[in-house]
């Protein structure tokens, strides 16, 4: 009923997913050339028998708190904004945080303009990099959503637990939400452009996917993986890719720390490509999935899970103490596994994997520094442009 001219199956695809560790999964899908592109959110069980759906414009990602409640983005078009923000053209594509009971019914939705409106915050929408060519009107593209979880909360002194990070692609920008008020309490813009993936670390600091935000003076962007300090705005780490590893994601994208400090990556697109790396920057391993045929196959989202992570008895079913990996996993031969187990998960063999080649110097990212980087706007760059006096574009495809 959400739909009401649906694509078909083979213009739709899972966006993201999430296994239970009893094989349940939770998945939205989106679909391809339509807009809203979200198309909803299921929960199967681990033999594909459909537990529940979730019948709105589900889009891009997910959190499944402590409590099991599931944060999630919805996305609808709405008339009312194009009369309060003088440059909204309607019906305007209107992002959300929805909150979800484990059985998926809805509890809770914050629309993200409403939660700009009246704050110190409001003027980042004018920021837009969609106001002047979007013909979807979509000005704020909400992409990833999570949880300021009790565990990890006091090291985030200025937040209160509870709230809610998120990544505004269109305004370049991260933000928290209190949910209780159901407005923008902390926002920030850097040197990053369009970005995905923001998340809390345990250090205190939130990692993303920079998607555009490094030219290292070539004309074509490269991404980056960084570590924001959001007291200072400061760049305390970075990872621009290294030697074979060229890091380009010019949509979607993602990373994830393991629990031994090394970090996930995928780059989605060109790249489309699969990787662990140290916090040395170092290639662990790597896996590229159909380069040729990216746009048909694209990497949106990949997570490793914990050896210890599934139930006993679905453990059992699907053989898992077989994939026993270690937390810490080093480049070169000492964190070389046999090959049995680098087929199983995905990693191509020693002859075709050039992780183990000594890798080149890493070329540092224009403008990282540990101190706050200039250009870090806590309430946005009034003027909406990068600071070398361009603006900001949009992608071509709306579901980035």
């Amino acid at each position: 009923p959400h739909v009401s001219s649906p694509n078909p199956d083979p213009m739709t695809r899972f966006i993201d997913a999430r296994i239970y560790p009893n094989g349940d999964l939770l998945a939205i899908y989106h679909a391809d050339n339509d807009t809203p592109y979200g198309y909803g959110m299921i929960k199967l069980d681990k033999d594909s028998k459909l537990l529940w759906s979730f019948a709105q414009n589900v889009h891009h990602n997910m959190y499944i708190a402590h409590d099991g409640r599931i944060y999630t983005l919805t996305q609808s078009y709405i008339d009312d904004y194009a009369t309060q923000i003088k440059h909204f053209k309607s019906p305007v594509l209107a992002d959300a945080v929805t909150i979800l009971s484990p059985d998926g019914k809805e509890q809770d939705r914050i629309t993200i303009v409403e939660a700009l409106l009246g704050t110190p915050y409001e003027q980042m929408l004018n920021n837009t990099v969609s106001k002047n060519d979007d013909s979807k009107h979509d000005y704020t593209h909400l992409n990833s959503v999570m949880l300021l979880e009790d565990d990890i909360a006091p090291k985030f002194p200025m937040f209160k637990p509870g709230q809610i990070l998120v990544s505004l692609r269109n305004l370049n920008a991260i933000a928290i939400i209190d949910p209780e008020t159901k407005k923008v309490v902390w926002a920030m813009n850097g040197i990053w452009k369009q970005q995905h993936e923001a998340q809390f670390l345990a250090n205190g600091h939130i990692m993303l996917f920079d998607n555009l935000g490094f030219t290292n003076g070539s004309e074509k962007p490269r991404s980056r993986i960084l570590e924001v300090d959001p007291a200072t705005g400061g760049i305390p780490w970075s990872y621009t890719g290294q030697g074979v590893d060229t890091f380009y994601s010019s949509y979607h994208g993602s990373e994830q720390i393991l629990p031994g400090g090394n970090i996930l990556t995928v780059e989605t697109g060109e790249g489309n490509k699969l990787m662990e790396i140290t916090r040395d920057k170092e290639p662990v391993w790597r896996y590229v999935v159909s380069p040729r045929n990216f746009r048909l196959n694209p990497l949106n989202n990949a997570h490793r899970i914990a050896n210890d992570f599934f139930d006993s008895d679905f453990c059992k079913e699907i053989n898992c103490h077989d994939y026993n990996l270690p937390d810490v996993r080093k480049p070169g031969k000492e964190g070389d596994l046999e090959e049995k187990k680098r087929h199983r998960n995905g990693i191509p063999p020693k002859d075709e994997d050039s992780a183990d080649a000594p890798p080149q110097e890493d070329q540092a990212p224009a403008n990282i520094d540990p101190d706050p980087v200039p250009g870090a706007h806590p309430h946005g760059d009034p003027d909406g442009d990068n600071g070398d006096g361009t603006k900001d574009s949009d992608t071509d495809d709306d579901t980035r």
